[in-house]
């Protein structure tokens, strides 16, 4: 027999030993075997160390309101900043007559007829004697601009967004409330609604 014919014969024969030893097949070479799997973290604990592939958004900035605060009856009462164009010293007041009541009449802005508003006549607040703190806080509202009769402006606060609470049930011109430090309220005022409500004397 040709062992190139054969290949389960070896193609060469050993020069010495029995043939039934030289072809006896040969034992197949046992498998090593699997080493013991070491202790670790069961097979979801492991796939949750894997990367889901999902790319990771950034953390977002809370966002940040900045108010003017105002002074009414001796709360606090908040303006968003991008809504005021200045604030003026209270001169003189034209009133005008047939004017709803919260108007209190008119004064000049450089040469410009100026609205002016009773910020506490349109608010339902009680009025008082005229105080030498009074300001007009000048406004951009529906695309004219419109004077806010206050008893004083505070200062600019930077509020973030989480410590503004919804406002009382029917407070339809509140925007929401605000704790300061020290445990003072901050009214949010929402000047949107502010032409839109009927206007009560």
């Amino acid at each position: 027999m040709d062992p190139d014919k054969n290949p389960a014969l070896p193609s060469k024969l050993p020069a010495f030993g029995l043939a039934e030893d030289i072809l006896r097949p040969r034992a197949p070479v046992p498998a090593p075997a699997a080493a013991a799997p070491e202790s670790g973290p069961g097979l979801l604990e492991w796939l949750g160390t894997l990367p889901s592939g999902e790319p990771q958004s950034p953390a977002v900035p809370e966002r940040r309101v900045q108010l003017v605060s105002t002074e009414l009856c001796g709360e606090l009462y908040g303006i968003q900043i991008h809504l005021v164009q200045e604030v003026l010293r209270v001169g003189p007041i034209t009133r005008v007559p047939g004017a709803p009541v919260p108007f209190i009449g008119i004064t000049s802005l450089r040469g410009k007829i100026l609205p002016v508003l009773d910020l506490r006549v349109r608010l339902g607040l009680p009025c008082s004697v005229p105080q030498p703190r009074r300001r007009i806080v000048v406004i951009e509202l529906q695309g004219r601009l419109l004077g806010l009769l206050v008893d004083a402006v505070q200062q600019v606060l930077t509020l973030t967004a989480s410590k503004i609470e919804p406002p009382p049930e029917g407070s339809d011109l509140l925007g929401g409330v605000a704790q300061l430090e020290g445990g003072r309220l901050l009214l949010l005022l929402e000047l949107g609604r502010l032409l839109e409500a009927p206007a009560h004397a």
